[in-house]
């Protein structure tokens, strides 16, 4: 069997594969990551099983690489995971959606509503973030920084499509223009500052290096660089 796993929302994605991982806590199991050696992998796949154990293979950003028709009609001894840190293009899904269960994941609307909402009234911005229960999430200091490199690559009229090939994932139009738009609310000074000072945050939390929880020191962060 061959599982797809994609979608913006790599916290629920990744929790998804860590159902699997217990799902299959019996089964002999081999990771494989977007620069290893095709070649080990479909021998993974077809090689031969002496003693017909279940086996996982778990594959993390590989499957704009794999040759479909390698995946026709795995052996049923097998099982393949493919974990992907974006949202797949309908092009690549169409190719496998005959030989694989597929399973997409999107980020919660209250994400996207607080990330759009960035340079509007940030007591506001603050209210809605505290209510939402976004301040919980360990990927939200990433999704701001994420954002404000995207408001930086719009004030400097960097194109949506080039900007696209900067971060590693497809843009869509209408999401550009909402970027564009949003950029116009500060000023490219000001939005550096934010952008450096999310990536120090970052730091300081992933390290232990203060006695606040990121609960305290985001809002911090987003009163000091959305004042006026």
């Amino acid at each position: 069997m061959i599982y797809i796993l994609h979608g913006e929302d790599t916290i629920a994605s990744y929790e998804r594969l860590l159902d699997f991982e217990q799902k299959f806590s019996k089964s002999s199991k081999i990771n494989f990551a977007k620069d290893d050696n095709l070649e080990k992998l479909y021998l993974a796949i077809w090689g031969e099983n002496l003693f017909e154990t279940q086996s996982v293979i778990f594959c993390k950003d590989l499957l704009a690489k794999i040759d479909r028709h390698k995946l026709q009609d795995i052996p049923e001894s097998k099982t393949i995971i493919f974990w992907e840190q974006t949202e797949l293009s309908a092009k690549i899904l169409n190719s496998f959606k005959n030989v694989a269960d597929i399973e997409r994941f999107k980020p919660k609307p209250h994400l996207y509503w607080f990330l759009d909402s960035l340079g509007l009234n940030p007591i506001k911005v603050l209210s809605e973030l505290q209510s939402s229960n976004l301040l919980s999430d360990p990927s939200l200091i990433w999704n701001i920084t994420n954002r404000t490199l995207l408001l930086i690559l719009a004030k400097l009229q960097i194109s949506g499509e080039n900007s696209a090939k900067i971060m590693g994932r497809k843009i869509e139009i209408w999401q550009w223009q909402k970027i564009v738009d949003q950029a116009k609310l500060f000023d490219l000074k000001k939005l550096i500052s934010f952008y450096n000072g999310s990536i120090k945050l970052d730091f300081i939390i992933k390290k232990g290096e203060s006695n606040l929880d990121q609960k305290t020191l985001i809002p911090i962060l987003l009163l000091k660089y959305l004042t006026v």
